[in-house]
């Protein structure tokens, strides 16, 4: 039902997340005041800020199990909500050379050309861009809850939505004009056809703190959670069908970030299945996580992909999993690999399988290929 005039919203419980949830809010917008505050205001020729989209918002949440716990608004509670786009996660670049560009506002308005989709580890223009304004090789972050003076500086209002086109979106604000976002990036909300699983852009998964003396954040638990959005007929009610260990990789995707497989399924079954003739890449990712420079001049950890003990990566017929730049996949003590007729395992030249042969399952013409390693 439509959240502003009822009240009602769906909590998930997130597997393996530690009492993260999954929030759902249909916003139907059947009241007037179920609008952005801004909606309308002008902020330069040709920029009116759009309304918020009508569709079902979703967010992670890591605060609170229960509203009856009481807790201080400055305590390591604040800020443990993270949104998830609709319209996917990617790598971003943020133009250098450029001029910044002010709005009537004010507003500092760099330029950012948005790259590869980055399901698990990318971002979306509900964020702001962290770099390394003074070039000291490092992104201060300050550890305060609330109101912290981190040095990330730019929020993604200006996009190339085609080659050397650039637009105000003001995504950040959490609005959605259809007229100059079409072909480029859906709304926020998500709407009838919509679903989330391990197939989607983005994932329904935790989310990770960042680990600020080790440089890194927590990983990302692939859990096997399903949604599909449907809209009811002669209704602004939507149906949301749950669905738990849903563990199939159906279309070509790619991965970045430091992930786990664990035992989903909690038997023998596939923990992540990857489907016949699909091909999942693994390459380090373009959307810093870390706040120290690395040896080559950026903020990013390599990625990681660990199947857990007791877990099952299965590739099915001719299916591949490609290991790109210095990723690393791990196969622990009691975690497994089937590869089925035709599938292959290929592991470029930077990148590390560490495995026991003894865990993998060939079939007929099955393969691990190491490029430029003996």
């Amino acid at each position: 039902r439509d959240f502003f005039t009822t009240g009602d919203a769906m909590r998930i419980k997130i597997p393996f997340a530690k009492g993260q949830h999954l929030w759902l809010e249909n916003h139907a917008k059947l009241h007037p005041l179920d609008e952005h505050i801004w909606s309308g205001k002008i902020l330069g020729e040709g920029d009116t800020i759009a309304n918020s989209a009508k569709g079902i918002y979703a967010y992670v949440e890591d605060i609170e199990g229960s509203r009856n716990v009481i807790f201080s608004a400055l305590s390591n509670r604040a800020n443990g909500i993270k949104v998830l786009h609709a319209g996917g996660n990617y790598d971003y670049q943020m133009y250098e050379d450029l001029p910044d560009l002010k709005n009537n506002w004010g507003n500092v308005m760099k330029s950012f050309r948005r790259l590869e989709a980055n399901p698990i580890s990318g971002t979306n223009n509900l964020y702001r861009f962290p770099y390394d304004k003074n070039k000291d090789g490092i992104i201060k972050i300050d550890p305060n809850y609330n109101s912290s003076r981190t040095e990330w500086y730019a929020p993604i209002f200006r996009e190339e939505v085609r080659p050397d086109s650039f637009v105000n979106l003001y995504g950040s604000f959490g609005v959605y004009d259809a007229r100059k976002a079409e072909g480029y990036v859906g709304p926020i909300a998500y709407r009838d056809g919509d679903y989330l699983d391990m197939s989607s852009n983005p994932m329904p998964l935790n989310y990770p703190r960042y680990d600020l003396k080790n440089k890194k954040l927590a990983p990302y638990v692939l859990n096997g959670l399903a949604l599909k959005f449907s809209a009811i007929e002669n209704s602004s009610d939507m149906l949301v069908e749950v669905r738990f260990e849903s563990v199939k990789l159906c279309q070509d995707r790619r991965w970045a970030g430091d992930i786990e497989l664990p035992n989903i399924t909690k038997d023998e079954r596939a923990d992540l299945e990857i489907s016949a003739c699909t091909q999942l890449v693994l390459n380090k990712s373009g959307t810093t996580n870390r706040h120290v420079q690395t040896a080559a001049g950026d903020f990013i950890n390599p990625t990681v992909l660990t199947v857990k003990k007791g877990a099952t990566l299965h590739l099915k017929e001719k299916s591949k999993l490609i290991l790109e730049d210095d990723t690393t996949l791990i196969v622990e003590e009691g975690g497994k690999i089937i590869l089925d007729n035709r599938a292959e395992i290929i592991v470029q030249s930077k990148a590390t399988f560490i495995v026991a042969e003894a865990v993998i399952q060939k079939h007929k013409g099955a393969k691990v290929i190491r490029l430029g390693q003996k």
